[in-house]
């Protein structure tokens, strides 16, 4: 059917330390290139990467969660 295997690598949701109010950031680069080599080996041809930005209540984000995220996508990249 032309279905192409993936695999999700990072692991987990944390809290950003320093961030003004609540913001989180994905982690799992760290250990990229064994996760990548074991999902290859298991068949999979791609691997996507979740950014989470948090919105509070009265339409804030938090700057350095922006940075952060950027810098995480462009290592992923």
């Amino acid at each position: 059917f032309g279905v192409i295997p993936g695999s999700n690598i990072n692991s987990d949701l944390r809290s950003l330390p320093g961030a003004e109010f609540l913001a989180a950031i994905c982690i799992g680069l760290d250990g990229l290139g064994e996760c990548s080599a074991s999902s290859d080996g298991q068949g999979a041809r791609f691997a996507p990467w979740d950014s989470v930005l948090q919105i509070t209540s009265d339409g804030w984000l938090s700057g350095l969660s922006i940075r952060e995220q950027a810098w995480e996508l462009a290592r992923w990249a």
